[in-house]
């Protein structure tokens, strides 16, 4: 069935903890399923991934507090999942930019869940 596809996602998603803070997080995503689209060249597409991620945050200081009040730095792996979709747009055979993905991911690292949006773009390889 052209409509119907296995797929792979990784990612990679940067940004910063506490405000006023020198540290910074970095969650990868390493996530497999099925997922639907139109076959077109704009094509309307929806997915189920499940698998893995990994968040490391680096050692900060807060830059407002007092010398001893620092964030420590971590790293955890654990299981995630992403339920969402987006648009593909055909660029040539099997390349396509992938103009928006939204997803609703949950994650599940050292004990705690986390429930999140997860926006993306990029370029996207179809076999």
């Amino acid at each position: 069935m052209p409509f119907l596809r296995l797929t792979a996602d990784f990612s990679s998603h940067y940004g910063s903890t506490i405000n006023n803070s020198s540290s910074n997080a970095h969650q990868q995503f390493f996530l497999f399923g099925p997922e639907v689209s139109l076959p077109t060249w704009v094509s309307p597409f929806a997915h189920v991934l499940i698998g893995g991620s990994h968040q490391s945050i680096s050692a900060g200081t807060l830059t407002s507090a007092l010398p001893y009040n620092t964030v420590a730095a971590t790293s955890h792996t654990g299981f995630s999942t992403a339920i969402g979709g987006g648009i593909d747009l055909k660029l040539i055979p099997h390349v396509y930019v992938r103009a928006i993905q939204i997803d609703y991911a949950v994650t599940r690292l050292n004990g705690n869940t986390q429930n999140d949006p997860r926006i993306s773009a990029g370029l996207v390889l179809h076999l």
